[in-house]
Formats: structure tokens, sequence, C-alpha cells
């Protein structure tokens, strides 16, 4: 089983920076970057994040220079963005062995208040009973 390490604080709290040295440290002990699933609030902390981190592993004193870009470059298959990117990825990754097409559309509000509607419309009377009963 792995390791799961929440990281929560305000703005300029220091918080890319944490996790930058968390994650390049646990790297650099030999978790295998492909692993990583780290999730930010904006595009521009999620790049910033990524790159923080392959710049401090291509820098890790403590591996050899082969392994230094090797795990630099398996970062490229960690998963590292936003909330809805990430599971967006993580849907479109595992989408085969969870009975889905891996082609996903991110639906506008128009389309998801037509998808909330037939799925509302498909549910019966007894399941919102029962769901309505669990509060």
């Amino acid at each position: 089983m792995g390791t799961l390490t929440v990281v929560r604080a305000g703005a300029g709290s220091g918080k890319t920076y944490s996790l930058c040295e968390t994650i390049s440290e646990r790297v650099v002990q030999g978790l295998d970057p492909a692993r990583i699933v780290a999730t930010t609030f904006t595009t521009k902390a999620a790049a910033e994040l990524k790159g923080r981190i392959q710049q401090r592993l291509l820098n890790a004193e403590e591996l050899t220079a082969t392994q230094r870009l090797e795990k630099a470059e398996r970062l490229e298959l960690a998963v590292i963005g936003t909330v809805h990117s990430v599971g967006h990825q993580l849907l479109t990754r595992y989408a085969l062995q969870m009975g889905l097409s891996p082609r996903l559309d991110v639906l506008d509000e128009a389309g998801s208040a037509r998808a909330l509607q037939d799925l509302l419309g498909t549910t019966g009377a007894e399941r919102w009973e029962e769901l309505a009963g669990l509060t």
C-alpha cells in the first residue's frame, strides 16, 4: 500500500515548496515517479510544481546522472494537475477497466443539466426514498 500525504494551507504559505521537497525526497529514496498523484487548484501551480520537482531530481546529488534523467523523465507519467484535470486523466487512463469509453468529454453547463435530467429520469422513486432515508 502506498503513502498518502495531504498538504492544506493558505496562499503563500509554502505548499508548493513543501510538496516539491516531499515528492522529490521520496523519488530519490526509490518511489517510482509514475505512482505520484498531486493536485493543485490552478494550471499554473500544477506546471510550476512539476517543473520544480523535475529540477530537484535533475540536481539530486544522491543519484547518478543516469538515475537523475530517468526519474525526471518518469515524472511525465505522474498525474499532476488541477483537481479537474487529474480526475479526467484518471478516468481516461482507467476507462476500459471501468467499462467506459476512453473518449471522455467535459460537458458544458447545458450538457450537464441534460445528463442530470436523464439520470434523474431513469432512477426509480424507491431509490430516491432510500437515499432520502440516509440523512
